[in-house]
């Protein structure tokens, strides 16, 4: 099994160098099967600097019957990410005749864009976009901590 490309694609597939905020994206591993049956683990690692924002996983194992080339995709929805640098590491496990392990560190490294908060402190590493709401407080109510 070879990796033949690690990239950052739109919802309608095209590839992209930055990724908008307000619209679901894909880090895409491609590979190529030359010698089936092959299983095949995915993981990718999204850092910002050195900072570990998350891990994700393929759920389970794919079997591959047969030659040819494949995308193994995971989708990043709309409104998680931060106006920052990221980077992608990917991990795959092959399971043939024997156990590999495939480590890309910096597979692929992107820039997020168009942000419509209205603040001056955009940081962190992730800025999801959170449902809020506000209320004529009850002045008979008793605020109880506990």
């Amino acid at each position: 099994m070879d990796v033949v490309a690690i990239r950052l694609v739109s919802a309608d597939g095209r590839v992209i160098g930055a990724a908008p905020l307000a619209e679901e994206f894909f880090i895409r591993t491609r590979i190529r099967v030359t010698r089936p049956p092959v299983r095949v683990q995915a993981r990718i690692d999204l850092y910002v600097k050195t900072v570990l924002v998350f891990q994700s996983a393929l759920p389970e194992a794919v079997n591959f019957e047969e030659r040819g080339v494949y995308d193994i995709a995971v989708k990043i929805p709309p409104h998680l990410l931060a106006e920052t640098q990221y980077s992608v590491d990917v991990f795959l496990q092959l399971e043939a005749a024997k156990t590999q392990e495939i480590k890309i560190p910096d597979a692929v490294s992107f820039m997020t864009y168009g942000s419509s908060y209205v603040t001056l402190a955009k940081t962190g590493v992730m800025m999801p976009k959170l449902e809020w709401s506000t209320t004529t407080a009850v002045p008979e109510a008793v605020e109880v901590r506990g």
